[in-house]
């Protein structure tokens, strides 16, 4: 499936929810859509290659390592680099769509 087809879908359950979101599909020329939900939740579908087939990723934003960063002092521009590992959680796509779509319990 394409990666503006999973946008449209996700776009379109959203929608059905009531939920707003943002999707940039301006970044497909770098096989990436970043996807900004309306609570704040940041996440992104991309393609990358493992073992030599194409796959496609879901990736939610680690919100709390992001703030613990910043807490501790370290510039924006520094926090991928020192997190890399551990910044974006990789979801199946029934979680991340499920993350995405519903209202959030606070």
């Amino acid at each position: 499936m394409k990666l503006e087809q999973l946008a449209k879908e996700l776009e379109s359950a959203a929608n059905h929810n009531g939920i707003e979101i943002y999707i940039d599909d301006t970044a497909l020329s770098h096989s990436f859509i970043p996807i900004v939900k309306e609570d704040g939740q940041i996440g992104a579908i991309g393609q990358y290659k493992e073992k030599n087939k194409v796959k496609i990723g879901y990736f939610l934003l680690n919100n709390s390592i992001v703030k613990y960063a910043l807490n501790e002092g370290f510039e924006k521009d520094d926090i991928f680099d020192c997190f890399k590992k551990s910044i974006f959680k990789e979801l199946n796509k029934e979680e991340f769509f499920k993350v995405m779509t519903e209202k959030s319990i606070d």
